[in-house]
Order: C-alpha cells, then structure tokens, then sequence
C-alpha cells in the first residue's frame, strides 16, 4: 500500500501544478487595458479580474477553478486518508508474538 500511496500523492502533486485556465472576454474599448481604475467594473468583480492585451484586444482575464481537477484533487485525498488509517488500525492492533528461548542456549559450554 505504500507504493500506492506514493503514487496517488504524486498524482495530487500534479493535479495541484497543472495551470488554470483563464476566462476571457472582450472589454469595449483598448483604452482599459491600462491602469486598474480604467478597467471596467464587472471584470474586477471576478476572482482574481483584471485587464490585459491579448492578440492586440482588450480582454478581462479571470482564473477559474476547474471542477473535474477540484474532484480528482478530492478523491485522491479521501484514497490516502483512507489507506492511511488502514495502516494506522493495522499497526496499533498488531500483536508481539511472544519470545522463544534461543535454541543456541543448550550448545554453550558448561
């Protein structure tokens, strides 16, 4: 199971790199790509809005959260916790088997 748990947190760690893509629409004039008060009002409404050239055009650029990364994001953690508790209850419920007299001890000399 470790080697499962490697690999599974290795997928998160990609999953959390991979870029966010941006939503981008057109603003009305080239005029608000300047500073961030020319902007317009609905662009900044959005997390992380704000106004750029892009192929010479004004857009609103806006990260959005990608819902299918948020739900592998999510199952892989819910599969790691698990198989961490899995070893956990394993290793609090084993049991030391009890010690054996050395078979070494009737050949010393006496």
């Amino acid at each position: 199971t470790v080697l499962f748990k490697v690999g599974l947190l290795m997928c998160k760690a990609m999953l959390l790199a991979m870029p966010v893509t941006n939503f981008v629409t057109g603003c009305t004039t080239i005029w608000s790509c300047g500073p961030t008060a020319l902007c317009p009002e609905w662009c900044l409404e959005k997390p992380s809005g704000f106004c750029a050239l892009v192929e010479n055009k004004c857009a609103c650029i806006s990260y959005e959260s990608n819902a299918l990364i948020l739900l592998l994001n999510f199952s892989t953690s819910t599969c790691v916790f698990g198989l961490t508790m899995q070893d956990l209850a394993a290793f609090f419920t084993a049991r030391i088997p009890p010690m054996r007299p050395s078979l070494l001890k009737g050949l010393r000399a006496r």
